[in-house]
């Protein structure tokens, strides 16, 4: 989940105001040139939502989502004076859209000055859905043959709490495999910092795959440049999408994976039911898991 926040304050408009307000304009415009030349690349692959002022009395609000999956936004005003519009809300942004519309925000009284804080939260997939495949059957996260101890299981006392999640130790440098069909929407493999405590959760290398119900199947603590899709890739279940690492927050080499839909309170986890040639395995912590298939 993406976190951004935002400051306006505006006041009734001059002459004195207007040009040094179109001084700084110009300022703006050439720093955001030169940004966006030398971040071109990462920013393809974000999606965002921003505003634009036009004119001295209204702003309107815009969102990009460049991405193969939809995305939730949720935004809130936390501050609000003389503001007619901003009213908290929760946006869905289909796939692949640039500069969608959502709404506009005005003074509600010219003559005063007018302030708003506004902020947002972003998801990964569509916050309204409310149903999901809860019978399909996913794969163990590493090749056929290969077996791994269950570090952590679901709802783990360390840092599973209220969480379907599961932690594999496996040494550095092993292959991770997909555990369902779906597209890529988030590779980040340029990492190479972790450690036993939460400020390092931001460095973690991470895979998130887009599953057909609208499920996200996540992969995390990938070694660097150990990452081998990329955003719209599509992948099959058992295919080798990257190799384990300790990135993030991270006491030891392990593999954590997760299975999450998006909702208007946040991530939900979802208990996968993980299958060996359709017989249903039971995760345990400490328990050695096979993959047969």
């Amino acid at each position: 989940m993406v976190y951004i926040s935002h400051f306006r304050r505006f006041a009734p408009t001059t002459i004195h105001n207007f040009l040094f307000s179109m001084a700084k304009f110009m300022l703006v415009f050439l720093c955001a040139f030169l940004a966006t030349s030398l971040f071109s690349n990462l920013l393809a692959q974000e999606a965002k939502a921003y505003n634009e002022k036009e004119g001295a009395n209204l702003v309107k609000f815009y969102a990009d989502n460049p991405l193969p999956c939809p995305v939730s936004f949720q935004i809130t005003f936390t501050e609000a004076n003389n503001i007619c519009g901003g009213k908290d809300r929760l946006v869905v942004i289909e796939p692949n859209v640039n500069r969608q519309f959502l709404f506009s925000i005005k003074p509600c009284n010219l003559q005063q000055k007018w302030s708003y804080y506004w902020k947002y939260t972003l998801q990964y997939g569509d916050a309204n859905k409310e149903t999901y495949n809860a019978n399909i059957s996913y794969s163990l996260p590493f090749p056929k043959g290969t077996s791994y101890k269950v570090g952590q299981g679901f709802m783990g006392n360390f840092s599973h709490k209220d969480t379907y999640a599961v932690d594999f130790t496996m040494p550095e440098g092993s292959e991770v495999c997909a555990m369902r069909d779906g597209i890529v929407v988030q590779a980040k493999g340029d990492s190479d910092k972790g450690g036993p405590d939460i400020s390092f959760d931001k460095f973690a290398n991470v895979i998130r795959i887009y599953h057909p119900d609208g499920t996200i199947g996540m992969y995390l603590h990938f070694q660097k440049d150990g990452v081998n899709v990329s955003v719209g890739d599509k992948v099959k279940r058992g295919q080798v999408i990257g190799y384990s690492g300790n990135t993030g927050f991270s006491s030891r080499p392990h593999l954590h994976v997760e299975v999450y839909s998006a909702s208007p309170t946040g991530k939900k986890t979802i208990e996968p039911k993980f299958k060996i040639n359709g017989a249903p395995i039971v995760i345990k912590q400490g328990a050695v898991l096979q993959n047969g298939e």
